[in-house]
């Protein structure tokens, strides 16, 4: 936040001279200006195509968010609203990973029959409950504003490190066996 508010701020010093007189014939006399002003031609200089390109990242990079949040509220309005543990789950025909959305859970159909489904799901709820998604969203928009600075892309990869690891502990905190949760993490990772 500090490094977009300390470029707005200014600091501005008003300091009065007196105006000299200057004589006609002295060497500091400038006549007054006659006939029609003319203002020079633009120019492209060298920061107009920077600017330029910095847009076109921008906009790239924005279309391709939007282009992620549509297909997950498209998965979210065709998939079918089932109790599962006591929490409303999202369930889809499309083969994907299990992802939590704002308020949504989603799992796809052929997780339905996957033995630790209880554990998949506690994961995601962390998730809804601790409002990943508006963390990420931020990170996002930050992204979008400062796309060509690395540390911005080392920002959001370890802001979702930091979800995945605050999730896996709050589902070991419910009561689930570490081993068969480090299992299910291991078996998701080599998509087993």
């Amino acid at each position: 936040v500090l490094s977009f508010v300390i470029p707005l701020i200014t600091f501005t010093t008003i300091k009065y001279i007196e105006p000299v007189n200057f004589d006609a014939n002295s060497f500091a006399y400038l006549a007054p200006a006659s006939g029609e002003i003319v203002q020079p031609a633009f120019v492209f200089e060298w920061y107009h195509y920077l600017f330029g390109l910095y847009l076109l990242g921008t906009a790239g990079f924005l279309f391709h968010l939007l282009l992620g949040h549509l297909k997950a509220i498209n998965i979210i309005q065709k998939s079918r609203i089932q109790k599962i543990f006591n929490n409303l789950v999202n369930i889809t025909q499309k083969d994907i990973h299990p992802f939590s959305f704002f308020s949504k859970i989603v799992v796809s159909e052929k997780t339905l029959s996957h033995p630790d489904l209880e554990m998949i799901v506690s994961h995601e709820k962390i998730h809804v409950r601790e409002k990943h998604t508006l963390d990420i969203l931020f990170t996002e928009i930050l992204f979008l504003l400062q796309w060509f600075n690395p540390f911005v892309w080392l920002l959001g990869k370890s802001l979702k490190g930091v979800h995945e690891f605050l999730a896996d502990e709050g589902v070991l905190k419910i009561g689930f066996i570490k081993t068969d949760y480090q299992a299910l993490i291991l078996n998701e990772a080599m998509g087993l």
